[in-house]
């Protein structure tokens, strides 16, 4: 009995660490916010995930606001944000931000600044095609939910 269960512990946690890279696979594709505010595009390549995120505007255009990327540095999974603004006066201003992962979830903390203070990302057990984002601005505020639904036929544009 006991070897049974050193065999199901030790299954276990090879298992929970394998998870995350089927993770972050899961997140690849088109996913729409549920408001349809906007469109997040997450795409597998050589060093890491690289996702695009974009607003709808009314008159259906979409414009870039930013540019994700998720990867691993020194066995640390990170996650960098650069911000697109477009004004009128000026084309676009780039701001980026770092984060690093908590252990093995998708639960990213801000090490450049204060806010936002975490990123998370799940993704459900049972349904594969809704992606959860929780994003908390100060270490005890309520964090804001969003519901993406993943894309089926999604668009070659983006």
């Amino acid at each position: 009995m006991k070897n049974f269960l050193l065999l199901v512990f030790v299954g276990v946690t090879f298992l929970s660490i394998g998870q995350l890279n089927g993770k972050l696979k899961k997140m690849v594709g088109s996913w729409e916010y549920r408001s349809g505010s906007g469109i997040e595009v997450w795409k597998e390549e050589n060093s890491g995930l690289y996702g695009y995120e974009y607003r709808i505007s009314k008159t259906g255009d979409t414009v870039i606001v930013e540019e994700m990327v998720i990867r691993y540095i020194n066995k640390n999974l990170t996650y960098s944000i650069k911000e697109h603004h477009h004004n009128t006066s000026s084309n676009k201003f780039h701001k980026s931000m770092s984060f690093i992962a908590d252990k093995r979830k998708m639960r990213f903390y801000n090490i450049d600044e204060n806010t936002p203070y975490f990123i998370q990302y799940s993704i459900g057990l049972l349904t594969k095609n809704k992606l959860k984002v929780k994003i908390k601005s100060g270490q005890n505020d309520k964090p804001v939910k969003l519901i993406l639904l993943r894309i089926k036929d999604a668009p070659e544009q983006f």
